[in-house]
């Protein structure tokens, strides 16, 4: 199903071709780029500053907040009589962007809470918590910042022991999921979902002969693509992002950046994909006034 501002369309379920044993109901809340730390990004509200000061939420901020609660909560409303895993994919923090003064507070550990205290209400009710790596630009170099807050909360590991992930590629309830950050930009309006279609065909060539993932997500360009039924055995989908329009987005004429996540339900071995998309008031429109 996707879900745009109370609407839905249902858009197909995905088999689990061959698999383990099917579990009992799963469901995953996917989210991505946080950016916690940004003036535009998703806050905790009234977080306290390094130096004892307090950071109130800018009205957009506001927006964002009570748009991730309303997430959270239907997350946990559709995990209920299964299990719940959460899955971040990538970019938690904002970190200290190059010439970009648009920061809460240059203080890593300040953005580290920040984005721990937006996590910690869904954290405490998943079965299951997976980091996926962001850009090291934002998060540090080898994504140190994800790793310090994937360990704090005793999140998955890999398989080589660390709580973060630069890709997982993980089998739940018969469906397999290939996760990482990175992907390439989705282009002009109406070139839209192309890159969407392109990761779904190059997984297919990249799996070939072995077990191809069905459901392959990845982040980053804050705009939300999918490929759904496009390309044959696999769906890839372009997560939506938890930070506005930056002062960088406006200088490089981006469209507005989509706001939301994903949550997907596995019952069967079977893929129910609900994309939740929270769309932002168009500007006022100004009017001279008559004399």
């Amino acid at each position: 199903v996707d879900q745009v501002q109370g609407k839905e369309r249902r858009v197909g379920k995905h088999g689990g071709g061959n698999s383990p044993p099917l579990m009992k109901k799963i469901t995953l809340l996917i989210i991505s780029d946080l950016h916690a730390g940004s003036t535009v990004g998703l806050c905790a509200p009234k977080f306290q500053l390094p130096d004892g000061g307090t950071y109130s939420l800018s009205h957009a901020q506001q927006w964002l907040y009570q748009n991730w609660n309303d997430l959270g909560q239907k997350a946990i409303k559709a995990a209920k009589g299964g299990k719940f895993y959460f899955v971040s994919n990538g970019d938690l923090i904002d970190g200290k962007v190059k010439q970009s003064v648009q920061t809460v507070t240059d203080s890593m550990v300040a953005q580290r809470e920040i984005a721990a205290e937006l996590l910690d209400p869904l954290v405490q009710q998943a079965d299951k918590f997976f980091v996926i790596r962001g850009t090291e630009a934002h998060v540090g170099g080898i994504a140190q910042h994800e790793e310090g807050i994937a360990k704090d909360f005793g999140a998955e590991k890999s398989e080589s022991g660390t709580y973060s992930h630069w890709q997982l590629l993980a089998d739940f309830g018969g469906v397999l999921f290939d996760f990482a950050h990175h992907v390439g930009g989705g282009g002009r309006p109406w070139t839209s979902g192309g890159n969407a279609v392109r990761l779904a065909a190059e997984t297919v060539m990249d799996y070939a002969g072995g077990r191809i993932p069905q459901l392959v997500f990845r982040s980053h360009v804050h705009k939300y693509a999918d490929s759904f039924t496009n390309v044959a055995q696999t769906r890839a989908i372009i997560t939506p992002a938890w930070q506005l329009r930056t002062a960088y987005g406006y200088r490089i004429a981006a469209r507005p950046a989509d706001v939301g996540g994903v949550i997907v339900t596995i019952e069967a071995g079977r893929a129910d994909v609900n994309v939740v998309l929270f769309k932002p008031e168009r500007p006022t429109i100004w009017h001279a006034q008559k004399e």
